[in-house]
């Protein structure tokens, strides 16, 4: 029998079972303190994943690894995440999937209910749009843009693309969710966060929705 999330009682993937919900190693987590820990009652069954973007600049891989992890650690935001996939690709977890993230303000719900208490959310590290200056770009902060060629949405607006290694590695780790939590495997348990909130753009048009609908559902 596959051992169960303490809190959700569903099956927990092999790889996460020993370390109670962890999927990635020890020297990728970073405890968040903002969440709802296995037990409390406004934990409840995972029945959706939510895509974000951090929205934070360009920056060199150990720089933008080392603010991710402040950010993880509580230093700034009362805010969180289950994962963070770095511009690198690496993952970095914010805490065991029995655990809830502060990652979508609660006045903005879903379905009729509050989504942090049964979603996985899920970010990507990206600035994401861009303004055009000159021959050259800005981001949101009004800094020179200093990533790869940006990606061109229908409406001719430019963002930071999100790197065929995040891509990558978000098939992965959605894979490896479906895998674990069949109620994720149904349509529409794949969401954005502009989905529910429509004054955020996160996690923009540059990410491969249906491919990782796909990889959730284990049909990729």
């Amino acid at each position: 029998m596959p051992a169960t999330c303490p809190a959700c009682h569903q099956p927990l993937p092999e790889a996460a079972t020993p370390d109670g919900g962890w999927l990635v190693p020890e020297s990728q987590r970073v405890l968040s303190p903002n969440r709802y820990a296995a037990g409390h009652p406004r934990v409840k069954p995972l029945d959706l994943v939510v895509l974000h973007y951090t929205a934070s600049p360009w920056q060199e891989p150990a720089a933008e690894e080392a603010r991710v992890r402040r950010w993880l650690r509580g230093e700034g935001r009362e805010s969180s995440t289950h994962f963070v996939i770095l511009r690198t690709g690496e993952v970095l977890q914010g805490m065991p999937l029995a655990d809830r993230a502060w990652h979508v303000v609660d006045q903005f719900p879903h379905e009729g209910r509050p989504i942090n208490y049964r979603s996985v959310g899920i970010d990507f590290a990206s600035v994401g749009f861009l303004t055009r200056k000159g021959e050259g770009f800005v981001d949101y902060y009004g800094s020179a843009y200093r990533g790869p060629a940006p990606f061109i949405d229908a409406k001719g607006r430019p963002w930071e693309p999100i790197t065929p290694v995040q891509v990558a590695a978000a098939k992965r780790l959605l894979a490896q969710l479906g895998a674990a939590f069949p109620a994720l495997r149904a349509p529409g348990r794949l969401i954005h966060h502009s989905d529910v909130q429509s004054t955020r753009s996160d996690p923009g048009p540059a990410v491969p929705r249906a491919e990782l609908e796909a990889a959730l559902r284990g049909a990729a």
